[in-house]
């Protein structure tokens, strides 16, 4: 109930299309189904839209197949019409008993079949107003520039003449003696900060 008064709310405040990707099976279905439509336990009171980008009867073709114990063949079959199965679907997933997950795709099949089906429904990549861009680009100019310096710093520092404290490990030893609740790398990182910052500018 949570999750569908979740997705009312972003679907119909913000005007957004709820996406629903799913294995070829009868629970991708049934998910499917139960988030487009009202049920006993829910009613939407406002209305959106819920797209389906699951695996149907078009994309499985060569795919891996599971076999699947259909215990009420006629109560399934009446479910997955329900909630939008073509006869095709039914026959595979119900009177054959198989289902396909979207695992069975490799990486870059998966991709191109969300690709594909968002590309289908009209939603596309968006580039946002002038404002928006001009704060994005303040924002990624400082961190360039900030990285620049950072690049410049690390390439002038000479490691090989940093001068290690004496008796570095016992310190640390006797700072832990003092307070175990501390971690040496902590400790660690006062003795670098105090160092740094009583170099001579």
């Amino acid at each position: 109930m949570a999750s569908r008064e979740m997705i009312e709310e972003l679907g119909a405040t913000y005007n957004v299309p709820v996406l629903v990707l799913h294995d070829f099976d009868i629970s991708g279905f049934t998910i499917f189904g139960t988030l487009r439509s009202s049920t006993r336990r829910y009613t939407y009171k406002r209305k959106f839209e819920v797209v389906d980008l699951g695996l149907r009867l078009a994309d499985i073709e060569g795919l891996e197949r599971e076999d699947v114990h259909i215990s009420s063949p006629a109560k399934t079959a009446a479910t997955l019409r329900r909630h939008g199965a073509t006869k095709e679907e039914i026959q595979i997933l119900v009177e054959q008993g198989q289902r396909i997950e979207l695992n069975a795709l490799a990486s870059d099949e998966l991709v191109g079949l969300i690709e594909r089906k968002l590309d289908e429904i009209g939603i596309s990549k968006i580039i946002p107003d002038e404002n928006v861009l001009a704060d994005a680009y303040r924002r990624m100019h400082r961190q360039a520039v900030i990285q620049a310096e950072i690049d410049r710093l690390i390439d002038d520092l000479n490691e090989d003449v940093i001068e290690i404290p004496t008796g570095l490990r016992q310190h640390i030893e006797k700072e832990l003696e003092a307070d175990p609740t501390q971690s040496w790398d902590e400790l660690l990182r006062e003795i670098v900060d105090d160092s740094v910052e009583g170099r001579e500018p």
